[in-house]
């Protein structure tokens, strides 16, 4: 499905042999990519916070980076990685579940949110704010489950700063489909690409699709002409940041997997 939604989208493009900005696919991959998966390793921090672990920065990384490769697999591959070094920390399977149910939950609802802000910037009242609305009531959500597994205490804290990092997160990944657009020689705006990051949202729910591989980027072809985007240059875009990440991902998910790791401990 990913080699036929990208093949769609070049095959409708112009030759963009010449209008390749290598630079802007350069910054995507090599400021992009570390970036996100460091963004990856404060969350699952954060994620060890909520359940009352401390997690140090080396050990969390390499969750992060483990978590992302194993999310290429037809499983929720991040999902199953996270959960279960929590329950080496001394989680319960079911407590580390609704961590990473809390955190997707704060990820999605701000990815919605932010979208929501962005079509409304854009002068799209009536999507805009029911985006927004939906994006809060998902964060809204989020919040109960941090407050049942963190307790009152600092559960509001801790949930205003994971939505921080999901905000960044969220930025981050608009930027690296951003520059991949212009690269390929295209005109884009943040507040669109900052859109068709839902398409991330939707791929994320399709756990028989490796890492929503095909999803991503065919609900990234079909949400462009919404705002004023040619759905070829999405697909185009949000495969080639697709093989991107992946091609940055692989060498150092091999230099984590064979380094020596330091061993999580409970807190």
């Amino acid at each position: 499905m990913f080699v036929g939604v990208a093949v769609a989208g070049f095959s409708a493009l112009p030759d963009v042999r010449g209008a390749l900005r290598w630079p802007l696919l350069v910054l995507a991959a090599v400021v992009g990519v570390p970036v996100t998966l460091a963004l990856n390793g404060i969350e699952y921090r954060l994620s060890g916070v909520m359940l009352g672990h401390a997690v140090p920065l080396w050990p969390a990384m390499r969750i992060a980076v483990l978590s992302s490769a194993a999310n290429l697999l037809p499983v929720p591959g991040a999902v199953i990685v996270r959960t279960q070094a929590l329950r080496r920390l001394g989680s319960s399977l079911g407590r580390a579940t609704a961590s990473a149910l809390a955190i997707g939950g704060l990820w999605a609802g701000t990815t919605v949110a932010l979208a929501g802000v962005a079509r409304l910037a854009a002068g799209s009242a009536a999507a805009g704010g029911a985006l927004l609305a939906a994006g809060l009531i998902g964060i809204g959500i989020g919040y109960a489950l941090v407050r049942r597994l963190h307790g009152a205490d600092g559960s509001a804290g801790l949930t205003a700063t994971v939505v921080a990092l999901e905000a960044v997160f969220v930025v981050v990944a608009a930027l690296r489909l951003l520059w991949v657009i212009e690269g390929l020689g295209f005109d884009a705006s943040l507040g669109q690409a900052v859109v068709l990051s839902l398409s991330g949202v939707v791929a994320s729910v399709v756990a028989v699709f490796p890492g929503g591989l095909g999803i991503r980027e065919a609900v990234a072809g079909g949400l462009a002409p919404l705002i004023g985007l040619p759905a070829s240059v999405a697909l185009a875009a949000a495969a080639v940041d697709r093989l991107i990440g992946v091609l940055v991902l692989a060498p150092i998910a091999a230099g984590f997997a064979g380094a020596s790791s330091h061993e999580e401990t409970p807190a």
